[in-house]
């Protein structure tokens, strides 16, 4: 059982649209850990975090060229109350508890995108 509890995020941005067709998007999101640290383990790794982002979007007539990132500075956490036992193939002998340690997470995500408009459906297209 992972033991998930409430949790909350928050963001913030903000967008600025030049005239000559390009726009430049900044924010960050902070997102509270939704695991207590008895059930963390390496692949579950949800703790505390806070994200800076950034993007950018250029139209160029019928597409659109989207760049975007996050960052999430390294961060460790050191756990020593785990909970997280190794997997036993005879469920009679309980594994040894694995999940004690310090993980460290944290890293760049890019993404580009394309995005093309093949008109209908638009506001110039509304029929009043």
């Amino acid at each position: 059982p992972k033991h998930w509890h409430h949790a909350f995020s928050g963001r913030l941005g903000a967008q600025y649209r030049f005239s000559f067709g390009l726009t430049a998007r900044a924010g960050v999101l902070f997102e509270q850990g939704a695991i207590p640290d008895e059930n963390l383990h390496i692949d579950f790794l949800h703790v505390t975090r806070t994200f800076v982002t950034a993007g950018a979007e250029y139209e160029a007539g019928p597409i659109d060229v989207v760049l975007s990132g996050a960052w999430l500075p390294t961060q460790t956490k050191d756990v020593r109350t785990s909970e997280v036992r190794q997997a036993n193939t005879d469920p009679a002998v309980a594994g040894s508890v694995i999940g004690n340690g310090t993980y460290r997470s944290g890293g760049w995500i890019v993404g580009l995108g394309l995005r093309a408009h093949f008109g209908g459906g638009g506001p110039e297209s509304a029929v009043p």
